[in-house]
């Protein structure tokens, strides 16, 4: 900080993109991401008009990240000229980060095989990269990989180990997402006591270090979903107004994968509780989604939840027709 205030008073770019890209780093290889967003995104206006490319590398991951939520086929490309140009400056971390961020975006797709081998490769770099925090975002993100390809036990284990490697280096906010991603693969299995235990001690770690994790209000809201999604799963029907929230918030800040997901959820409650016309607008909505997005085992699943709704209005000929789309594409995915 008192570096920053130096290179400010003396109006010097150069250093002071230098000093905001170390700031940004501090943060983020430290397990508080949010909190260095801010430098670390000044940095890189100041660098990309310097023609740092260097300097502009880190940040340009997290925008492909975030694009990854929003274009997973799009971002994809991207993310590949991230990973040519973190080899090319030996930065192990930002190598291994996109790496495992490149698993997701292929398990979304239902390229599955693509997805494992860009997760070994995720854990090759991040040996080399030698950090802890980053060894367990790895993880973390391979766990959500290993959901996505229906593999629950894989992807509750790199969970555990993410999540205990964040704790072991006090990387508060990846271990609320480790507990954030425990609490996914149980709701995969159908276990809505764990998942509700997860998500709660994701949120615990939230309300006892509001200082450290400020800023992380985004992932407080996937909590929050889904500690929402695993009351009602466990029986308390009240909790689909929290998903209710849930979403608002989602659609607030422009976030559409966690909409998605908190919308065929609500689909799924709102057909348990017989209100048909809620359960289609919310069903459509996430099938909708996951087709523009080529997203093969989210469609699938969502096909499942549609059958479920089209049964229950006693439309059988359609539920026929989902489950087959349904069958196909998981037959296809070997999922």
């Amino acid at each position: 900080e008192e570096a920053e205030k130096i290179a400010r008073e003396l109006n010097d770019e150069a250093r002071l993109a230098r000093v905001l890209h170390w700031i940004g780093n501090a943060y983020i290889s430290n397990g508080f991401p949010s909190r260095g967003m801010p430098a670390l995104f000044e940095s890189y206006q100041i660098a990309e008009r310097l023609g740092d490319e260097r300097l502009t590398l880190f940040a340009t991951f997290w925008m492909t990240a975030e694009m990854i939520d929003r274009d997973p086929r799009g971002g994809l490309q991207q993310m590949d000229y991230v990973i040519e140009a973190a080899r090319k400056y030996r930065r192990r971390e930002v190598e291994a980060h996109a790496l495992a961020k490149k698993a997701m975006a292929h398990a979304r797709l239902g390229e599955f095989a693509e997805a494992r081998d860009a997760v070994e490769q995720a854990y090759e770099a991040s040996r080399k990269a030698d950090s802890v925090v980053n060894g367990a975002d790895v993880a973390l993100m391979s766990s959500q990989a290993f959901l996505d390809m229906g593999d629950v036990r894989s992807g509750l284990e790199h969970s555990r180990r993410g999540t205990e490697q964040a704790l072991s280096a006090n990387g508060l906010e990846c271990a609320m997402y480790g507990h954030y991603c425990t609490g996914l693969g149980n709701l995969h299995s159908r276990n809505p006591a764990e998942a509700q235990r997860a998500f709660e001690s994701a949120l615990r770690l939230l309300t006892d270090n509001l200082f450290e994790l400020r800023g992380s209000d985004a992932m407080a809201n996937e909590v929050r979903a889904g500690l929402a999604i695993a009351r009602f799963l466990g029986g308390d029907t009240g909790a689909i107004n929290d998903m209710e929230s849930a979403l608002a918030n989602a659609d607030a800040v422009g976030d559409d994968y966690t909409g998605a997901f908190i919308a065929q959820a609500l689909g799924e409650g709102y057909t348990q509780l017989g209100d048909f016309e809620r359960a289609k607008q919310n069903l459509d909505a996430a099938l909708d989604y996951y087709r523009r997005n080529e997203m093969k085992p989210y469609v699938a699943r969502a096909l499942q939840s549609s059958a479920t709704l089209h049964e229950a209005q006693g439309r059988i000929a359609e539920a026929e027709r989902d489950l087959a789309e349904a069958e196909r594409l998981m037959e296809d995915l070997s999922l």
